[in-house]
């Protein structure tokens, strides 16, 4: 997660690349940008227990379907925080952070087919 300045605003990358919310929100969300545009610009929201949403310019949420777990994938897509839209910041080695979904899974990318 690197903050872009000034303000709250973030880009968050993967191993693959940067989240990209598709048309800027209310869609998919891909990991593989090389740079850091709009669609790759999230919001960090504050929700007052431990946790983070992440919003796109748009006003959609980073979700993470069936509140993370096997079978689960990112959208953009959401408007209103849940469970799905919660996760917890964890520091890992190296300077690297990890999202935690709600069930104690952590964001991962999956290779392209």
């Amino acid at each position: 997660m690197a903050q872009i300045p000034p303000g709250n605003q973030v880009a968050l990358l993967s191993w693959q690349g940067l989240f990209s919310a598709q048309g800027g929100g209310g869609a998919d969300v891909y990991a593989n940008r090389v740079k850091v545009g709009p669609w790759e610009t999230w919001n960090i929201v504050d929700n007052h227990d431990g946790t983070l949403s992440f919003q796109t310019a748009d006003g959609h949420l980073l979700t993470a379907t069936n509140g993370g777990g096997p079978g689960s994938y990112c959208l953009a897509n959401q408007t209103a925080v849940t469970a799905s839209e919660r996760f917890v910041k964890e520091d890992v080695a190296g300077g690297h952070i990890a999202l935690k979904t709600q069930k104690g899974t952590y964001l991962s990318v999956q290779s392209g087919k």
